[in-house]
């Protein structure tokens, strides 16, 4: 199989996230500052303003990095571990990974403000 059929057969098995992913880039389109092609992490790195409020967010093709927490750990650690959890659990990673990573991070950045930083530091073992 080419590799344009692959990555064809791949954005539709990921096509929930990648619709997401999409939407997000919509909606975010005025604060994107550049996109850098990546065959290794994704299909698109976006790195966005510092102004928006989260660190990074895994959408199927589509990875969405505040400026301010880019780093290679972030990339390559965590956020490269949820496209390849994407790419395995396809249509239902939504329900099975990412739901579950978002309430996991925003409950750590809470606890984060008050002070229990023990959450915040393991987030990357999840």
């Amino acid at each position: 199989m080419g590799k344009k059929l692959v990555n064809v057969v791949l954005y539709i098995w990921m096509f929930p996230q990648n619709l997401l992913g999409l939407v997000f880039l919509f909606i975010l389109n005025k604060k994107i500052v550049c996109r850098i092609k990546s065959e290794r992490v994704h299909s698109h790195i976006i790195y966005i303003d510092k102004e928006v409020e989260f660190a990074a967010i895994s959408l199927g093709q589509y990875l969405f990095i505040s400026s301010t927490f880019y780093d290679k750990e972030t990339i390559e650690r965590h956020e490269e571990g949820h496209y390849i959890q994407s790419r395995y659990f396809g249509p239902i990673y939504l329900i099975v990974i990412g739901i579950p990573s978002l309430v996991t991070n925003i409950l750590s950045m809470c606890l984060y403000k008050v002070g229990k930083t023990y959450m915040l530091e393991n987030y990357y073992n999840t």
